[in-house]
């Protein structure tokens, strides 16, 4: 059997259907224990990226590294502080498309606001920006931060803010120029958020539009009815740019947001949402549903309405904290890796292949393997933007005190 991709420096994948046996000791441990992580690829640089992580003892302040791939061997730079007044919580991580070394870390300080600044690498050293508030004086979580396709220097940012204990779903437009962050007006929307501080299912996401400029959709669940649903907004993006940026043309920061759409009462959590590469209008979501199970959902919009699609089971009986990630050199296909906890595994970290359709509800799912077959949490994945189908993941080894890993994984390219 063929299972479309091969993972490097794991025994625990069978050898069959892979391009190549690749030898043990490929990935890269960080000796320090950690939270919060995420890892992106230089969008210039073959073979280097950073990861940024909290260390767990120390009051969970932020760090960055650089890592650099040769043959199968990672090997890392000196970690760098990059957050130390506050707690480095919810980090989101992408790297500019058009600049060689630099990257763009959304997170949350928790005391109390939430916001983005700009890491620039020069070899192996990392200089860190200033911290730009989104929203000041209020707390926030389950931040995203991702990139506008049509215009660079520009990005999405949204998070749940607890402004007045509303636990509103909150977005705005950002930007950056040098190592400069700007935000536009925030647009705070949709049905409370239902719960306080430790609310079940606060879950927030947040996927662009890779066709149509200007146009978002921001998700949540929320409490109604006597259960969690699963409520969309699309956000319309108009008005004035940014002032005093050197990209260009980098549009409106001005968001409205639909009418919301419910689109399931699965008690949503750990959402993650992507779009198909050429459809117009059409995303996917996965997440963590009822009875333990893992869903997938298509959600197609026109105007300001969504039409969600029938609810698709991924796995049964086996919840994630996890993430999908679009292949970025297929239309349709997507990796999902997460952490199992299926009766037995113990938070394995599991890695599958999604493939979405252009039209109808369903999806091919491929075989799902273990990637670790110990404790490990906190998975995330960054695809190559240099070598087809190469990507590489990141995980807290729970087996391994809690130290940060990172292993390279490679599709099978036709």
């Amino acid at each position: 059997m063929n299972f479309g991709y091969e993972i490097l420096g794991f025994g625990s994948f069978p050898k069959g259907g892979y391009e190549q046996a690749i030898p043990a000791g490929a990935d890269g441990v960080i000796e320090s224990p950690t939270n919060y992580i995420d890892i992106a690829w230089d969008s210039q640089n073959p073979n280097k990226g950073i990861v940024v992580y909290s260390i767990a003892t120390g009051g969970l302040n932020g760090w960055a590294v650089v890592f650099e791939i040769s043959g199968t061997t990672i090997s890392f730079g000196t970690p760098t502080t990059i957050e130390s007044t506050a707690q480095f919580r919810n980090t989101n991580l992408v790297a500019s498309p058009f600049e060689a070394d630099k990257y763009i870390v959304g997170y949350t300080r928790y005391s109390p606001d939430a916001g983005a600044k700009v890491l620039t690498v020069s070899g192996t050293t990392i200089t860190v920006g200033t911290f730009q508030e989104a929203m000041a004086t209020t707390a926030g979580d389950n931040v995203n931060l991702k990139l506008d396709p049509h215009n660079d220097g520009k990005f999405y940012f949204s998070w749940r803010n607890y402004d007045s204990g509303a636990n509103e779903a909150t977005a705005a437009i950002g930007s950056w120029d040098g190592t400069t962050i700007s935000f536009g007006t925030l647009n705070q929307f949709g049905v409370g958020l239902s719960g306080g501080h430790g609310g079940v299912n606060p879950n927030v996401f947040l996927g662009v539009d890779p066709i149509n400029e200007n146009k978002a959709l921001v998700g949540y669940s929320s409490y109604g009815d006597a259960t969690y649903d699963l409520y969309v907004h699309v956000l319309t993006v108009s008005g004035t740019q940014l002032s005093g940026h050197t990209n260009g043309d980098l549009g409106g920061t001005t968001i409205t947001a639909g009418a919301y759409q419910d689109c399931n009462s699965e008690s949503p959590s750990s959402v993650s949402c992507e779009w198909h590469g050429t459809e117009s209008e059409r995303a996917f979501v996965v997440y963590n549903g009822d009875s333990g199970n893992t869903r997938w959902q298509a959600l197609d919009y026109s105007g300001t309405t969504v039409t969600a699609g029938a609810v698709q089971n991924v796995h049964a009986g086996d919840r994630h904290d996890g993430q999908m990630v679009k292949n970025p050199w297929k239309d349709d296909e997507f990796l999902f890796i997460y952490q199992s906890v299926e009766t037995g595994e113990s938070n394995h970290i599991k890695l599958c292949i999604l493939t979405g359709h252009a039209t109808a509800a369903t999806f091919v799912k491929e075989s799902t393997h273990v990637i670790q077959a110990a404790q490990g949490t906190s998975p995330r994945l960054d695809f190559d933007p240099h070598q087809e189908g190469r990507f590489i993941m990141c995980y807290k080894d729970a087996d391994n005190s809690d130290y940060l890993t990172l292993a390279l994984g490679q599709l099978l390219v036709e």
